[in-house]
């Protein structure tokens, strides 16, 4: 389980890399094939470029960062990728998780959290130049609270179809003690079967036992009764012979 875990991470952490690879190398082309605004009058030149397209204003941009700050949050928090890159890559790898849009359509209000593309490309516009104002920081991380409340939501959702299989498994389990009860009664019946046996089988050869001795006692009566008829059939002769004699 935790093989796979960090396997996942892994997986995780080197697709936004390369993901923000992306995005940079888009950023730099399309900031370098347009020129600058003429400055206005009375007002400092602008050092931002306006999109010109629909995929220049891409709302993944907004969790596109510089290299050198990248390299500070990786030393700072210890090598792991913002929340909203992992987060963003880990909507676009499962497909149930919410959608990797930090903003809605041109013009349209979010209903969760109210920004649109004109601001969003705004502050990412501001935040690559100068780091972005205090208002756009604040849009900026509100978005990214939502995603990581829809991102706890999916896990919320997540824990409640495990807790539905433990439920499952809980009546499984109390199925299975059941089954086990049946069979220690059925053991027990079984052994008792056996030592009412055991004491029939006794029961049969104290009869046999009996049978026997009381068929010798049989024999010997009639031996006896053999005996007598002897005897009586002595006593028979010598009288008849005594009469003729006498």
């Amino acid at each position: 389980m935790g093989l796979t875990q960090e396997h996942d991470a892994v997986e995780v952490r080197a697709a936004t890399k390369r993901r923000l690879e992306a995005l940079r190398d888009r950023a730099e082309k399309a900031s370098t094939s347009k020129g600058k605004r003429p400055a206005k009058k009375g007002r400092r030149p602008s050092k931002r470029s306006k999109p010109s397209s629909a995929s220049q204003r891409d709302p993944a941009l907004v969790s596109s960062i510089p290299r050198a700050q990248e390299e500070s949050q990786r030393e700072t928090i210890g090598g792991v990728l913002p929340l909203s890159t992992i987060l963003a890559d880990n909507r676009e790898r499962t497909p149930s998780r919410p959608k990797s849009r930090l903003f809605a359509k041109e013009g349209k209000r979010h209903p969760q959290y109210g920004l649109c593309h004109s601001e969003g490309d705004h502050f990412a516009r501001r935040r690559r130049s100068d780091g972005g104002s205090s208002a756009g920081k604040r849009l900026y991380y509100r978005a990214i609270y939502w995603y990581a409340g829809a991102e706890v939501e999916w896990w919320l959702n997540q824990c409640r179809e495990l807790n539905e299989d433990a439920a499952c498994l809980r009546e499984e389990i109390e199925r299975c003690r059941a089954f086990e009860s049946e069979a220690v009664r059925l053991r027990e019946e079984q052994t008792k079967a056996v030592e009412s046996q055991a004491q029939k089988d006794e029961e049969i050869a104290r009869l046999k036992a009996e049978l026997d001795v009381s068929k010798e006692k049989a024999q010997t009566v009639v031996q006896n009764f053999k005996n007598l008829d002897e005897c009586r059939q002595m006593i028979c002769d010598h009288g008849s012979r005594l009469y003729v004699n006498g």
